[in-house]
């Protein structure tokens, strides 16, 4: 492979409030708490991309602000014109939805301070999918730790390695012994993700604890 052909699949990394978008053989990754990421790829071109928001929505007044990343309505939207602009008709495109754990504390605690971010960050992921119409081919939300994913525009796959929370506990030996399960872990986020697109249910859904 030559050093070009190299740089080419070097992973790009899309940091809170960002928004990416490019072509194969590109490949981009992020790593979420709380925040959610949305990636979208179209098939017949070989490009796609991603966005990554902290919380669901802008405060208002809105105006006439310029489009924040940092918020879903916005992230996606900006994620979608990117698209658009590319030639890629959003109906033709496949999404995948990632993300919402809960970092800190436990879920009642969270519930009693009104500080549940990462369940209405999830909400907002499926409202915005529901409003837009959708195609959601997996998904990976809720539940407690953090994710790092990885997207290869060649394939539309988007690897996914979840670290629970209860693993990230700050005691002797944690930070090694998680290393390798992580790695051992790893795995096709296809392979094992709900492939059906999602329906909002009348009530705000809740997620089981990951499994140990």
């Amino acid at each position: 492979m030559t050093a070009a052909a190299q740089a080419c699949l070097e992973l790009g990394n899309v940091f809170p409030g960002e928004v990416w978008f490019g072509h194969a053989p590109a490949q981009v990754s992020t790593l979420l708490g709380s925040c959610v990421a949305i990636t979208l790829w179209h098939p017949r071109s070989k490009s796609g991309g991603m966005c990554h928001y902290m919380l669901p929505g802008r405060p208002l007044p809105r105006g006439r602000a310029a489009l924040d990343g940092r918020y879903g309505d916005a992230a996606l939207q900006l994620l979608l014109q990117a698209a658009a602009s590319a030639g890629c008709d959003p109906s033709e495109c496949e999404f995948k939805l990632f993300g919402g754990g809960r970092m800190i504390g436990c879920e009642a605690r969270l519930r009693e301070a009104g500080l549940q971010v990462h369940l209405r960050n999830v909400e907002q992921a499926h409202r915005m999918a529901g409003r837009h119409a959708l195609k959601v081919v997996a998904q990976h939300l809720g539940g407690a730790g953090h994710r790092q994913i990885r997207m290869d525009l060649a394939t539309g796959a988007v690897w996914l390695r979840h670290t629970p929370l209860a693993v990230q506990a700050d005691r002797p030996g944690a930070n090694v012994g998680h290393r390798r399960s992580a790695d051992a872990a790893l795995a096709h986020a296809d392979r094992w993700c709900n492939p059906a697109p999602w329906k909002r249910p009348p009530t705000p859904p809740t997620f089981p604890a990951p499994r140990r």
